[in-house]
């Protein structure tokens, strides 16, 4: 019986800590002004959240609807990059809202202006959208929501006047004002019949800002169009679309779009909201404000972004699935070898392998002639604490031969023991080595059995 193949794999990653408030995470709140982010020493590799900013709540008198602002969209990007390099980060200011027949301002990333322009309504303006840029080049953006509208009468169409939730590829509708999309601004909507007003279109990256009456558009990469006035009514502005165009794509990369703005939800939920390390209310819609004269609706709530590092060191490659850097494989060598732990490396995660044990075999000539094969390799999975600069020995078990009859077979790298084969008429396998990995030598941390 031939012999199984001495070639048994060890894989060891390395993970770098990002436990929220360690090291290698950086949060970034709202401030209305670009912030930077530096490239640390050994970084290969980020991820990216992004969570748009909500749009602002707008009311109307009487026994109208208030529209709500529609929430920010959320975006995660895997970005692979070089110490040293300085990227661009906006954070998105929230669309905010204003008392009745007032105007709001423009929301720092793009987010819209909202107009009243009557005593008895109060709009909200776009949310400001949250990106990455490498230079001016815009790699990764999470929408902004769309701001609320109001209405003087319940009956008044359409009946939901909140304003559209950030995208996502698309943002969502307001109240006929179209979103965002990857390739243009929101533009006008067929005006229902009787309209009084026009919309403002969104661009790139910036909601449009309503002339005449109407919630503010999202910023994005592109932006919502504002809203219009209808009837009795004053519409929500559109949410902008998100965008991942300079991102690496894999599981990593994605898009979720946030909620649209109604008059019957409190808040309208940024998407993105069931993230790690998500704070809550991040990226909300305002909520609509109250049916009284003095009444305005709630700012909606700013954006966060999220850069978390991920550290190989030299001869490490990303596995991108896991956020774990590998160093390879480990193969039968005969002898011990050598794993250095790299920079900021806190955790290995450890796969072993051992060897097969070898197959015995008869003389033929000997009836009923019986052979057995050789036992198979155990698998052990080992999480292991450890620090940079440490020298962890791996250990890869050879393969138990199987001889020739009347051959004894040697003892294997890795504790496989030897077989004596008794008389001419058998042979017999050598035990397979164990896999192993020792943090001093002569004691085992983990350990693959073999038979």
């Amino acid at each position: 019986m031939t012999a199984p193949s001495l070639f048994f794999v060890l894989l060891l990653f390395s993970c770098f800590c990002r436990a929220r408030g360690g090291t290698g995470s950086q949060y970034f709140w709202p401030s209305g002004a670009n912030q930077a982010y530096v490239v640390g020493p050994g970084t290969t590799s980020v991820i990216v959240k992004l969570w748009g900013a909500g749009g602002g709540g707008g009311t109307g008198t009487g026994s109208g609807n208030h529209g709500g602002g529609g929430g920010g969209g959320f975006t995660s990007c895997q970005l692979t990059v070089t110490s040293g390099q300085s990227y661009t980060v906006m954070v998105g200011s929230p669309g905010a809202s204003r008392t009745m027949g007032g105007t709001t301002t423009a929301a720092y990333g793009g987010g819209g202006v909202g107009k009243a322009a009557y005593s008895g309504y109060a709009v909200g303006g776009g949310g400001g959208r949250s990106a990455i840029l490498l230079g001016s080049v815009e790699l990764a953006t999470a929408g902004g929501g769309g701001g609320g509208g109001g209405s003087l009468s319940s009956t008044s169409t359409p009946n939901n006047i909140g304003g559209g939730g950030g995208g996502g590829a698309t943002g969502l509708t307001g109240s006929y004002a179209n979103p965002g999309t990857q390739t243009s601004g929101g533009l006008t909507q067929t005006p229902y019949s009787g309209c009084c007003g026009v919309n403002a279109p969104g661009s790139q990256f910036t909601g449009g800002s309503s002339t005449t009456a109407g919630g503010g558009g999202g910023g994005g990469y592109y932006g919502g169009a504002s809203g219009i006035t209808f009837g009795g009514s004053v519409g929500g502005g559109a949410g902008g679309s998100g965008y991942v165009g300079g991102c690496v794509a894999g599981p990593n990369t994605y898009m979720l779009a946030g909620t649209s703005g109604s008059s019957t939800v409190n808040w309208q939920i940024a998407g993105g909201n069931s993230e790690p390390y998500y704070p809550a209310t991040v990226g909300w819609g305002g909520y609509p404000g109250a049916s009284t004269a003095s009444a305005a609706g709630y700012a909606g709530i700013g954006g966060y972004v999220i850069i978390t590092a991920y550290t190989c060191s030299p001869g490490y490659s990303l596995n991108v699935a896991t956020g774990l850097c590998t160093q390879g494989f480990f193969t039968y060598t005969g002898s011990n070898q050598n794993y250095v732990v790299g920079y900021g490396t806190t955790q290995v995660l450890v796969k072993l392998w051992g060897a097969g044990g070898g197959g015995g075999s008869i003389n033929p000539s000997i009836t009923p002639a019986v052979e057995g094969a050789g036992g198979s390799g155990g698998l052990t999975s080992c999480l292991y604490a450890t620090s940079p600069g440490s020298v962890i020995t791996v250990i890869v078990g050879g393969g138990g031969t199987a001889p020739k009859i009347g051959v004894s077979a040697p003892a294997t790298f890795g504790g496989g023991g030897s077989s004596y084969y008794g008389d001419s008429n058998w042979a017999l396998g050598a035990g397979g080595g164990r896999s192993a990995i020792q943090s001093t030598i002569g004691t085992d941390v983990a350990t693959a059995g073999s038979c």
